[in-house]
């Protein structure tokens, strides 16, 4: 073979190899987006079916001086959760994490929604309007108010869901980033504790 015709048949072959490599993984990815987006339920059960209850840690002062938006357009001030346990989660009914938890999230709410020491407040960050999508269908039992523009300062983070549980003494007791098992009795009961600490 020519030395001109090796180097065409060479340049196929190194670019055979690099496709191969790297299309791989970028085919593959693009596949399971498109199966997601297509048939978004199986991969939100098995995401579900993968739950774990989360870890409970320590943090900051919460801060009570901002309002939501609630389901029926009127403004929420956070300022009216004080003295009480809160559950405060962030989340986007485009999350796949954020809908695979849903029914979890459902369950804390309705173990806790009749205790009015407890506040559940469940924020969508995100097209407010795909939530009603999941009311319809039954996976969110729990009221889903709205906020636009820049968190305080002891929410802002980067991505969703995030949720926050305040003491009665305004302390952010837990924040965990990611999705969890939250009808699992630990938080349920830790909810429940800090609920009893009310005055």
């Amino acid at each position: 073979m020519s030395e001109r015709k090796k180097r065409p048949f060479l340049e196929g072959c190194c670019l055979g190899v690099v496709l191969g490599v790297v299309g791989g993984p970028v085919l593959l990815a693009g596949l399971l987006v498109l199966a997601y987006t297509a048939f978004p339920d199986p991969f939100t059960n098995l995401m579900a079916g993968q739950l774990k209850p989360p870890a409970i840690t320590a943090g900051l002062q919460a801060d009570y001086d901002w309002a939501v938006t609630a389901p029926d357009g009127s403004a929420f001030p956070l300022s009216e959760t004080r003295g009480k346990a809160v559950f405060l989660h962030f989340w986007s009914p485009s999350c796949p994490q954020c809908v695979a938890e849903l029914d979890a999230l459902s369950g804390l709410y309705d173990a806790v929604k009749d205790d009015e020491r407890v506040a559940f407040v469940a924020v969508t960050r995100g097209d407010a309007g795909e939530a009603a999508r999941y009311v319809e269908r039954g996976l969110l039992r729990f009221p889903a108010y709205t906020f636009e523009g820049p968190l305080p300062e002891p929410y802002a983070q980067k991505g969703v869901p995030v949720s926050y549980l305040i003491s009665p003494e305004g302390e952010v007791v837990f924040k965990h980033q990611g999705s969890a098992k939250w009808d699992d009795p630990g938080p349920v009961n830790y909810l429940k504790s800090l609920a009893a600490q009310a005055r």
